[in-house]
C-alpha cells in the first residue's frame, strides 16, 4: 500500500491487535491516494488490517472513496467476531463516501464473509459511473483462518481424498477461487468494454501457514518463519493484449505501487516518502529484459531474537560498529543469493513438504549455534544447504547490508493495549477509540545500547 518497507514506519514486528492503537502513519501516502489524484474512484471491499484506532486511520480516510469489509485482522467468516478478548462484531459497511459514518451490517450475520465481499463488490461494479475509471481492492479472507469452510463446496474436492486440515484449507481455496472468477465473470459478461480495459492482478501477502493445512512445495518453510515458503507467494498480472508468460525476476509487494503508477500514466502521489519499490512496467511490458531490482529486505526483526539465540561461535566482529547483532531476526536477498540471521523458523524444526505435495511430513533440524546462514537461492530454492562458511566475503558483503537497513529504520510500534478499544466500550464493536495519532517513532539507535552491554 505504501511502497515502503514496514520497517521505515514501525511495523516490522507482530501484527496489529484489535486493541492496540497502531497502524500505518498518517504521514505516509497509500496506493489509492494515488489512483484518486489520477482521477480514479477507488473501492475497498474485504480485509483491512492496516490500523484503525483513530477515524483518520480507516481505509475511508486513506483515498478509498467507500469501504465494505472489516477493520481487524480475522473474523468468524460466518457472525462476524473477532474472538479477541470479546464478542465484539467487526464486520462493518461504510455506505457513504470517506466523510460518512460507518453502520454495522447486522444482515451480514449468518453469511460466509467471502460470499458477501464479492456479492458487494459486484454490486460496486453495477452501480459504478462508467465515465469514471475505477481502483477497486478486493481483500477477501479466504483461506485466512479461522477453519471454517462453506460446506457445500467439499463435494466439489472429494476427487483429492484428503482429510483434516488440508482437507478445510483447499475448500477455503476453493471457495476464493470460485469467487474470484464470479466478479471476473460479471465484469466479462456485463462491462466487456472495460475488461478489455482493466488491469487485474492476484497476490498475497505471505506463504501457507503449514499447520493449517497449507503447502508451499517445492519451498521450505511456511507463514511466520523466514524460509521462502514465508515470502514466495503466487502472483499474476493480467493485461489486455498481453500473451501468458512467466515472469523471472524477483518482485517484491512495494513494487506494486510504482509499476501501476507509471503503467497507467499516473504520477506518484504527491508527498509521498522516498520509495523502496521500483517500476518493473518496461520489464512486464516486454520493453526491455533487464532485472529491475536486484536486492530486496524480506524481514528484520531487530528486538525479540537478542533474548532467544544462542551465541554463533565464528566471528562477525565488523559488524560491530554498526550495531547490527548476527542473532537478530533477519533476511535479504540479493541476486542469487539469500542470508538469514537470527532463528529462521520457532523452536529447532523448520518443515519441508512432502514430494507428494499433499501435506507437510519432513522436518530439519535448525541449530540455534548458527545464527547465520547464506543460501544460493538459483541453484537451492529448498534452502537446504547453508554456505555461510563456504563463502565468507558473500557473508560479509550482506550482513553489511542488513546493518545499513538496521540503522535505517524506525522504532517498531509495541503501544500498551488500551481497554478504551474493547467493543463493550462501543457498541460492541471495534471502532476506533482514539481522537489523534499516536507519534512516538523515531530510528533505532542500538548502536548506543549494544555498545552498553
Amino acid at each position: 500500500m505504501t511502497g515502503r518497507y514496514p520497517m521505515r514506519y514501525g511495523l516490522q514486528r507482530g501484527v496489529i491487535r484489535p486493541d492496540e492503537p497502531e497502524g500505518i502513519p498518517l504521514r505516509e501516502i497509500l496506493l489509492p491516494q494515488g489512483f484518486r489524484e489520477c482521477g480514479y474512484s477507488t473501492l475497498m471491499s474485504g480485509k483491512w488490517h492496516l490500523g484503525y484506532y483513530t477515524k483518520a486511520h480507516r481505509p475511508q480516510n486513506r483515498g478509498f472513496d467507500r469501504f465494505y469489509g472489516f477493520y481487524v485482522g480475522s473474523q468468524d467468516f460466518y457472525f462476524h467476531r473477532t474472538g479477541f478478548k470479546s464478542d465484539g462484531a467487526s464486520f462493518w459497511s461504510e455506505e457513504g463516501y470517506s466523510t460518512g459514518e460507518e453502520i454495522i451490517r447486522h444482515d451480514a450475520w449468518g453469511h460466509y464473509s467471502t460470499t458477501l465481499l464479492v456479492d458487494d463488490a459486484i454490486k460496486q461494479l453495477r452501480n459504478r459511473n462508467p465515465g469514471n475509471p475505477l481502483f477497486h481492492y478486493l481483500s477477501i479472507q479466504d483461506p485466512h483462518a479461522p477453519e471454517q469452510r462453506p460446506l457445500r463446496l467439499e463435494q466439489s474436492i472429494k476427487h483429492f481424498a484428503l482429510r483434516g486440515e488440508r482437507k478445510i484449507f483447499v475448500t477455503k481455496v476453493k471457495s476464493m477461487d470460485l469467487e474470484i472468477g464470479r466478479y471476473l465473470d460479471v465484469l466479462k459478461r456485463i462491462y466487456i468494454p472495460d475488461y478489455n480495459n482493466t488491469i487485474v492482478i492476484f497476490s498475497s501477502d505471505n506463504g501457507g501457514p503449514r499447520k493449517l493445512g497449507a503447502s508451499n512445495w517445492p519451498l521450505r518453510g511456511g507463514k511466520g518463519c523466514i524460509f521462502d515458503g514465508a515470502f514466495r507467494s503466487r502472483a499474476l498480472i493480467h493485461i489486455p493484449g498481453m500473451k501468458h508468460k512467466n515472469y523471472p525476476h524477483m518482485f517484491h509487494a512495494v513494487d506494486w505501487m510504482p509499476t501501476l503508477m507509471e503503467m497507467l500514466s499516473c504520477k506518484l502521489p504527491k508527498d509521498h516518502l522516498p520509495l523502496d519499490g521500483v517500476s518493473h512496467m518496461k520489464t512486464i511490458l516486454g520493453m526491455t529484459d533487464r532485472a529491475p531490482r536486484e536486492e530486496m529486505l524480506l524481514d528484520i526483526d531487530p528486538e525479540e531474537v537478542l533474548q532467544k539465540t544462542a551465541s554463533d561461535a565464528r566471528d562477525f566482529s565488523y559488524l560491530k560498529k554498526s550495531g547490527f547483532d548476527s542473532r537478530m531476526r533477519a533476511a535479504l536477498r540479493y541476486k542469487e543469493w539469500k542470508i538469514i540471521t537470527g532463528p529462521p523458523c520457532s523452536g529447532t524444526k523448520c518443515g519441508v513438504q512432502s514430494e507428494n505435495r499433499n501435506y507437510y511430513k519432513a522436518e530439519e533440524y535448525v541449530s540455534k549455534s548458527r545464527s547465520v546462514r547464506l543460501y544460493n537461492i538459483t541453484a537451492d530454492p529448498r534452502e537446504s544447504y547453508d554456505l555461510s562458511d563456504k563463502y565468507p566475503e558473500v557473508t560479509k558483503a550482506l550482513l553489511l547490508k542488513l546493518s545499513v537497513y538496521h540503522e535505517e529504520q524506525s522504532l517498531f510500534m509495541d503501544r500498551m493495549r488500551d481497554k478504551k478499544a474493547l467493543p463493550e466500550t462501543s457498541e460492541h464493536t471495534w471502532f476506533p477509540w482514539r481522537e489523534s495519532e499516536v507519534n512516538d517513532e523515531a530510528h533505532q539507535d542500538y548502536l548506543i545500547r549494544v555498545l552498553a552491554d
